[in-house]
């Protein structure tokens, strides 16, 4: 920047009210030009604001699909791990079903082979 150049700009827009500032910006070409700069900076950061909000929304969407069905798949397989446990649950070996004694084998009163 030129010595004979403004730079005022940072100063009149911290600190003035939007008057004094929209005044010196009307007899100011270098502070117009910075502040016609800022504005189009601004706009630029909006629209890759919108874009990028979009994205996490569609990305966030997804996310939440695959974890509603990784839910489901869980809350299914609990259950049909603990059908399956119930319904082949272990059961204590006795004489009656044993497959020893089915065998013709000699077995104690649990049902087990005795030797």
């Amino acid at each position: 920047m030129n010595n004979n150049e403004c730079n005022k700009y940072e100063w009149y827009f911290t600190t003035k009210s939007e008057e004094e500032f929209q005044k010196h910006l009307d007899e100011c070409p270098v502070c117009r030009k910075i502040h016609e700069r800022m504005l189009k900076a601004g706009q630029c950061v909006r629209e890759v604001g919108e874009v990028y909000l979009a994205r996490q929304k569609k990305h966030m969407s997804a996310m939440r699909a695959v974890a509603c069905v990784l839910a489901v798949f869980v809350c299914f397989s609990g259950f049909m791990g603990y059908e399956l446990y119930s319904s082949y649950s272990f059961q204590v070996n006795s004489l009656d079903n044993s497959v020893i004694s089915d065998m013709g084998l000699p077995v104690d009163e649990y049902g087990f082979l005795s030797i």
